[in-house]
């Protein structure tokens, strides 16, 4: 396949498209640390587990994260395209310089 030098806004768009990405793993990351730390407050502080308003901030919690943040984050990951075919870029989008279809660079070297 020919590969096609690609100009910088092709480039600039993939690389915030992958620093998207990345931040939405690390809210994932950092959701599951407080509903981690939550669970080990209610665990080891049992006048707090007789408490309504624990269970009904986890579910309120567990809610929002299974309603809101889960269907983004599957499709960010689904809609990997490339900036310039629109293409889907598949599995390999965290490490793919150059787009299988059209063959532009979406990374520099």
């Amino acid at each position: 396949m020919k590969r096609n030098p690609a100009s910088p806004t092709v480039i600039e768009k993939f690389r915030q498209q992958s620093e998207r990405q990345g931040k939405y793993l690390l809210v994932l990351v950092g959701w599951l640390a407080l509903a981690g730390a939550g669970a080990l407050v209610w665990q080891f502080f049992p006048i707090l587990r007789d408490q309504p308003v624990w269970k009904i901030l986890g579910i309120v919690w567990a809610g929002l994260f299974g309603v809101g943040f889960v269907p983004l984050l599957i499709a960010s990951f689904l809609n990997n395209r490339c900036p310039a075919c629109g293409k889907p870029v598949g599995e390999d989008f965290w490490t793919a310089r150059y787009c299988q279809y059209c063959g532009t660079q979406l990374r520099e070297k």
